[in-house]
């Protein structure tokens, strides 16, 4: 796994600098480029599609066909995920915290930090 995460972070690193991008391309290259390297770090299959598969400037053109004035985040990673690796599908889980400065000053968290083991289900 880790020689085709190597092989896609050096793809896109030197596709990022030599690729021709318009200016919607500019703006939204930095996420597209880092959200593909988290998905390469999930699945070695991800990463060998990168490293195998067509290249950034065309990832960023495909994402941007046909759009508007505006997209959702989600929409364009789910673009170019299947870019890459067609049929793809990007779930994402959002949470709203009200109050994060009273959590973290409260002495008593609502939920422990770290990993919890009942070392009852062991015996």
């Amino acid at each position: 796994m880790e020689q085709w995460y190597a092989q896609a972070r050096e793809k896109l690193a030197k596709e990022e600098k030599e690729g021709k991008y318009d200016e919607r391309g500019k703006i939204i290259l930095p996420a597209i480029k880092e959200m593909l390297l988290d998905f390469a770090t999930q699945e070695a299959e991800f990463a060998q599609a990168i490293v195998q598969g067509g290249s950034l400037s065309d990832c960023i053109s495909a994402v941007l066909k046909g759009v508007g004035n505006s997209m959702s985040g989600l929409e364009t990673y789910k673009r170019a995920a299947s870019f890459y690796f067609p049929g793809a599908d990007v779930r994402v889980t959002v949470e709203i915290d009200l109050a994060p400065a009273a959590a973290q000053s409260d002495n008593k968290p609502d939920k422990p930090k770290g990993l919890l083991l009942d070392l009852s289900a062991f015996l």
